[in-house]
């Protein structure tokens, strides 16, 4: 039995910017979005972090694929994370917080077969989505304001920090 997971974020696409089906193929369109090629931005910066892929679907603990508008797959948690869109322009984060344990059916007995596992890897892998969205978006909004920007990182005890700041005069 898989546990699905939510990870809710803080950030809203705009329903304007919201992906549309194509109308012939059905497929989303997510290409004139400036939000979700931030948002995508922020998968590739994980992925070019600690390796893995950007997809559309993410799998549960019993190997089923679930689609869904992107999905990072990373070394430290392979099944995946997929993001989604709510009604309202909400991202989240959906992956499964279970593992199927291995042993006999014997073994079983009054015992459930699944336990939680790598729920904190799968949820800084979210926070540090969101956090690179946020950096990306900060950055995004500058530079269309005419600003130079600069961007700092230094490492924390937890991670990293960056500061983005503009100079010169905005528009």
């Amino acid at each position: 039995m898989s546990l699905k997971t939510e990870y809710r974020t803080e950030i809203v696409i705009p329903k304007v910017q919201q992906p549309q089906p194509d109308p012939v193929t059905g497929e989303l369109n997510i290409k004139g979005s400036p939000s979700l090629k931030i948002l995508r931005r922020a998968l590739e910066k994980v992925v070019q972090d600690h390796g893995g892929t950007i997809t559309d679907t993410y799998s549960d603990c019993e190997g089923t694929e679930h689609k869904c508008l992107l999905a990072i797959r990373t070394g430290d948690f392979q099944r995946g994370i997929g993001v989604d869109i709510e009604e309202d322009g909400r991202v989240t984060f959906i992956y499964d917080a279970a593992t199927l344990v291995e042993a006999t059916p014997q073994e079983y007995v009054g015992q459930a077969r699944y336990i939680l596992d790598k729920t904190e890897v799968a949820e800084a892998i979210c926070a540090e989505i969101a956090q690179n969205y946020a950096v990306l978006a900060v950055i995004e909004a500058q530079r269309r304001a005419g600003l130079q920007i600069q961007v700092q990182q230094s490492p924390t005890p937890q991670g990293r920090q960056v500061i983005v700041t503009g100079t010169g005069r905005g528009r």
